[in-house]
């Protein structure tokens, strides 16, 4: 999503500065969102609640990306 959104921008004939900064604000959005995530699974965690170990495997696999 973020590659084909810098990608447009960078196609478009009409520069729209603001296109632009939107992008990377969206992108700050969803680091704070993934951010908010690891925070309440470790909260999860410290509360002994379950989490599956495939669910786990995907998420370590996804911040090695």
């Amino acid at each position: 999503m973020i590659l084909r959104e810098l990608k447009n921008y960078q196609t478009d004939r009409n520069y729209d500065e603001m296109r632009f900064f939107d992008t990377v604000e969206t992108l700050d959005i969803i680091e704070k969102g993934e951010q908010k995530f690891m925070e309440e699974l470790l909260v999860c965690e410290m509360h002994n609640v379950r989490i599956h170990d495939d669910f786990k495997a995907i998420l370590k696999e996804n911040k090695l990306k």
